[in-house]
């Protein structure tokens, strides 16, 4: 059962619990990454590469770039 204050503690998370899970995500990428890569399989880990570049190039992009008023 979700309690009353359930979304007050969702919404009250801390920078270090965000970094960790993303270091924990960022972690599992890396394994399945390696798991392929090691049987042979190189086409998902440079595909997925590409759209981590891509990806950063359009963050990057957009954050500089200011808001339309």
């Amino acid at each position: 059962m979700i309690r009353w204050d359930f979304w007050r503690t969702v919404g009250a998370m801390s920078r270090t619990l965000i970094l960790v899970f993303g270091v924990i995500c960022w972690t599992g990428v890396a394994a399945n990454a390696l798991v392929h890569m090691a049987f042979g399989d190189w086409l998902l880990p440079v595909v997925m590469a590409v759209f981590f570049v891509g990806w950063v190039a359009l963050f990057r992009h957009y954050s500089r770039t200011p808001a339309a008023s």
